[in-house]
């Protein structure tokens, strides 16, 4: 059998589509839950700083603990840890109703000690996520089965802020947490048994862990890398509604044309990288020259035609550079260690996003959108440059790219 039809009947098989169909609606009720609470917070009449504290709570306490949480993922049985995960979001999201629902003024600061901790739990989530794949599918399929895996998360969350509005429109905003909470019950309920045995480390101090990670030159260069295209360049979320409002006056539809198009590109992305043969480092500097390159002219052009094409461009890019990266940190480390690295993989995708939305937002205010796009832009093109060079050097050593091993060593661990 070849590689190629070996990895279409994996990508197929009722485990990948199980784990797949809970990554979906796990990250549908995540975003369901952002759009929702950002809406209750400015319903209870709150100023905008208020919901800017908010998302700064959300993501804050789980990019601190982020290191902490990748090694107790290292150290236990992943899969039973992404089913508490998804069993404690459930839990959080019905509390979060419980305070949409409470008459007169909103109990701000439990609705974002709860936000707080329902993000903790799905950087646990992510983390056991990527530490337990490994016993779903081969490392040699590792990188399409990411590209797979992510136009599904993508997938949800298109889904999950589009049933957000259609659930504040029809009914009270409450319902959305209990919707949320569904979610995230089917999504445990969903996720696949083992096929193939899954290495859990023994305990160790968190400073090994490092030390393990930063001896890795390829996984360390990538998740630096990562972390400052991120930084600078990922704050999409924040940006695009500023050009809406500079450029066109605000425009609730031009929004969402916007977020459409990003959303397909960032949909079909993944799915060509889930089908595509390249190696996953390869699609990671591609995707993100791709990315660079479509927000460079993005923040040159004004017709809102050529702006909605490279939108789809970017999301298409961003999606292929995370989705390989990922394939890239998962096979580019031991199993043990993959919990780790899928913590640090969250916070430099996401632990990076309050200060990275305050940069991007103040040079704004000096330069204008159009300048602070090119420079996102360059940013990205710059970290792709980088990840190339860095590609060079190591190969030039003699080093193997570790999305490019084949599956036989895990098949050895397959159980009979």
């Amino acid at each position: 059998m070849s590689a190629g039809t070996e990895a279409a009947r994996t990508l197929r098989s009722r485990p990948a589509i199980a784990y797949m169909s809970g990554e979906f609606l796990s990250q549908s009720g995540t975003y369901l839950s952002v759009t929702a609470q950002a809406w209750v917070v400015l319903e209870a009449g709150y100023q905008p700083l208020a919901l800017g504290v908010l998302m700064a709570a959300r993501y804050a306490p789980a990019a601190l603990l982020g290191p902490a949480i990748g090694k107790y993922v290292d150290s236990r049985d992943p899969r039973r840890l992404v089913l508490l995960a998804n069993y404690a979001q459930a839990l959080l999201a019905l509390v979060v109703m419980a305070l949409a629902f409470t008459p007169g003024a909103l109990l701000f600061i439990p609705f974002v000690i709860a936000g707080s901790a329902s993000q903790v739990f799905a950087m646990l989530e992510h983390a056991g996520r990527m530490a337990y794949v490994a016993a779903i599918v081969p490392d040699g399929v590792r990188a399409r089965f990411a590209g797979a895996t992510s136009s599904a998360s993508t997938l949800g969350r298109i889904v999950g802020p589009a049933f957000a509005s259609l659930i504040l429109t029809a009914g009270p905003s409450g319902l959305c947490f209990a919707v949320d909470a569904l979610t995230f019950v089917l999504a445990a309920l969903l996720l696949p048994r083992p096929r193939y045995e899954v290495r859990i480390a023994g305990p160790s101090p968190l400073r090994e862990g490092f030390r393990y990670i930063w001896s890795l030159p390829k996984v360390r260069d990538l998740l630096i890398i990562f972390s400052l295209v991120s930084l600078v360049s990922f704050n999409v979320a924040t940006m695009v509604p500023l050009v809406v409002r500079e450029d066109y006056d605000n425009d609730p539809w031009v929004l969402a044309a916007f977020n459409i198009a990003f959303g397909i590109g960032s949909f079909l992305g993944g799915a060509v990288r889930a089908w595509l043969r390249t190696s996953a480092a390869t699609s990671a500097f591609l995707g993100l020259l791709l990315f660079g390159s479509a927000f460079v002219a993005f923040g040159l052009t004004p017709s809102l035609a050529v702006v909605l094409a490279l939108l789809f461009a970017g999301g298409f890019g961003r999606l292929m550079f995370t989705a390989s990266s990922e394939a890239v940190l998962a096979i580019g480390v031991s199993q043990e260690r993959r919990g780790l690295v899928g913590s640090l993989y969250a916070v430099a995708f996401t632990g990076t996003t309050p200060l990275g939305a305050i940069l991007v937002t103040s040079l704004s205010g000096h330069v204008g959108t159009g300048a602070t796009l090119v420079v996102c832009g360059l940013a990205a093109i710059a970290g792709g440059v980088a990840y190339a060079v860095s590609l060079a050097v190591h190969r030039g050593r003699g080093g193997t790219d570790a999305a490019d091993r084949p599956a036989a060593r895990h098949a050895e661990t397959e159980k009979r």
